[in-house]
């Protein structure tokens, strides 16, 4: 299934709330972030999330994975995949094949480029693989367009989470009726930036020592969390005097070094008494009007160049665990006894066990040998 929606829509908030219960099969929920962009961070990722090792090369880590879900039919939920890189879409594809679980991707409507085609250098190629396997496609906000719009959640929603705060102040329909249009409004920050203007108009009715939330409350804290009329409240901060920052400081008396300049020199080049009295505006410009570009090194100062080690071309790599599970399986796989493995492992190898190989260059050409027999 594929679910796509803008932010703020509670997407998030709805699959933590179905996390882990068993009534929907105990789905497990991996959140992409910048770490997980790439196949074998989200590999390990899973593998941590299940206490599976997560030492080795990705084929082990996956095999791991795969070896843990098949059979269990848990649900995986991917939340922001509209993040990932191609290959990692393929690897939940794979995931989604060997294991027989079912998958919920969600994310921005933006994924769907990347579920249809991929890019190849100048052209793009259409990846039906990926596209064929979503069996349910939903837009979240889609009741909120079209001839007979729906607000995206409705009045019975919001009394439902204003009862579940237990709270012991009343809430009066225009306060409902605002919370309501804060949450359906795309872009403003959905039902998270609802229920923090809630929660900051209760702390304020309760020093006011009302006994009711009104619309009032909620619209003199609305500007105390984030949202779109922020940049116009920062420009005003950076205005005002004292406001610069210590980096803007520091800059400035960079700048009076590089010219020579005494302390008064400097205060009156920037028009101030003091470097602390400057607004944040005022500091950048000052900055920008002295040439506060890329500061060269102090005189006698300047740092050495950067020397990389050279590297060892004698360090000898041993053989991992991993190796040793690969041969052994492979050996089972081609000989289906291992007697009869570790014989020919002796006659061609002179190694009594995989262990015995010693080096990871060895056992990487066993594997190649190996490999070449089984194909056969």
């Amino acid at each position: 299934m594929k679910s796509s929606t803008w932010p703020g829509s509670s997407k998030t908030f709805t699959l933590k709330a179905i996390e882990g219960d068993q009534r929907y099969g105990d789905p497990v929920l991996v959140r992409i972030d910048e770490t997980l962009l790439r196949p074998f961070a989200l590999c390990r990722a899973l593998a941590s999330r299940f206490e599976l090792s997560i030492h080795g090369t990705f084929d082990t880590v996956f095999s791991r994975v795969v070896k843990r879900l098949t059979g269990t039919q848990r649900m995986i939920m991917f939340d922001e995949v509209e993040r990932v890189a191609y290959r990692t879409l393929e690897l939940i594809r794979d995931l989604h094949d060997l294991t027989g679980c079912p998958v919920l991707l969600c994310g921005k409507p933006t994924v769907y480029a990347k579920l249809g085609f991929r890019s190849v250098g100048d052209f793009s190629e259409v990846t039906d693989q990926l596209a064929a396997r979503i069996v349910v496609r939903r837009d979240l906000t889609e009741r909120t367009r079209g001839d007979n719009p729906e607000p995206l959640f409705t009045l019975k929603d919001i009394r439902n989470l204003v009862r579940g705060s237990q709270l012991k102040l009343h809430v009066t329909p225009d306060a409902e009726k605002w919370l309501q249009s804060r949450a359906s409004t795309l872009g403003m920050g959905g039902i998270g930036k609802a229920l923090v203007c809630f929660y900051l108009a209760s702390k304020l009715a309760f020093v006011k020592g009302d006994a009711t939330i009104t619309a009032e409350h909620l619209e003199d804290v609305d500007h105390l969390s984030m949202g779109h009329e922020d940049a116009e409240e920062v420009a005003k901060l950076a205005t005002h005097p004292g406001s610069s920052t210590p980096k803007q400081r520091c800059r400035l008396h960079q700048l009076k070094r590089r010219h020579g300049w005494t302390a008064d020199q400097l205060h009156h080049a920037i028009g101030s008494p003091s470097t602390t009295s400057l607004s944040a505006a005022e500091a950048s410009e000052c900055i920008k009007r002295l040439g506060g570009g890329k500061l060269p090194h102090p005189p006698g100062k300047k740092p050495a160049p950067f020397a990389k080690k050279p590297r060892r071309t004698d360090a000898t790599r041993m053989i991992a665990p991993d190796h040793v599970e690969q041969i052994d399986r492979m050996l089972r796989e081609h000989f289906g006894d291992m007697e009869a493995g570790h014989a020919w492992l002796k006659k061609d190898f002179d190694a009594e066990t995989p262990r015995d190989l010693l080096t990871a260059r060895r056992a990487g050409q066993v594997i190649h040998v190996l490999k070449e027999m089984i194909e056969r």
